[in-house]
């Protein structure tokens, strides 16, 4: 079973032996984003973005939507096995719609 600490440590580990690997369609040199990020950010349209030092990412920028859709996610990933757990612990009752009105 996987906690959000291990995810989370998978996911550096991974990116350490990726990191020249570019995972997004829009890049910009740091020199241009440190001038004016909020122009790069603008630029963007949204979309998330690499920041490159000497053509490497050194980070990327993601609107405050996507990173939250990132953390639900990782959330949804830690809670699904206890979720599973607890369906296969349940006794259940098969009912008809009809039983129901």
């Amino acid at each position: 079973m996987n906690t959000l600490h291990q995810i989370s440590y998978e996911i550096e580990y991974q990116a350490e032996d990726a990191m020249d690997e570019i995972l997004t369609d829009i890049v910009t040199p740091i020199s241009e984003f440190k001038k004016n990020p909020n122009l790069s950010v603008k630029r963007a349209d949204g979309k998330p973005f690499a920041v490159l030092t000497n053509n490497r990412p050194s980070f990327y920028v993601l609107t405050p939507e996507l990173y939250d859709d990132i953390l639900e996610r990782l959330w949804e990933a830690k809670i699904a096995p206890e979720l599973r757990k607890r369906l296969d612990d349940e006794d259940w009752v098969e009912v008809t719609l009809d039983e129901l009105r």
